[in-house]
């Protein structure tokens, strides 16, 4: 605070985005905008956080362009222990692009658990999952 009052100083402090405010919640029932929402509405401080529950993001890649062939290799996904949640856009007989990096990514899927074991062996499955991603070449 100056006399003139606040004076904001900028040091590129910003919330995490791409889904972290949401594992955020899952692994501690907390995350950076809540906390700060709570700060400015009620002035309160939380000093640290506390897991509640393991979290981890399976992000999925495809190492070529082309024709998924076979999207029901995912159907089991929801069923594991330790899903949450998952994004598949693609589908069987549509085109699916080459995975470059995260902002084409083939697709990701959510996985919590108090259990670390049970979250690691899920995370694996998908992974084996992925592995059996069928892509046929685009006609051309």
């Amino acid at each position: 605070m100056t006399p003139d009052g606040p004076r904001l100083l900028e040091i590129a402090a910003r919330p995490a985005g791409g889904g972290h405010q949401l594992v955020s919640r899952l692994a501690t029932d907390d995350c950076q905008i809540d906390r700060q929402v709570r700060h400015r509405v009620d002035g309160s401080f939380t000093p640290s956080y506390r897991l509640v529950q393991h979290v981890r993001a399976a992000f999925l890649a495809v190492p070529r362009a082309g024709t998924w062939c076979n999207d029901e290799l995912f159907d089991e996904v929801a069923e594991l222990p330790s899903f949450h949640s998952s994004h598949l856009p693609y589908r069987s007989g549509r085109p699916a692009p080459e995975t470059t990096g995260i902002l084409n990514a083939f697709g990701w899927v959510i996985l919590a658990s108090p259990d670390e074991a049970q979250l690691h062996a899920d995370y694996l499955r998908v992974k084996e999952l992925e592995r059996q991603v069928s892509i046929e070449a685009l006609p051309g």
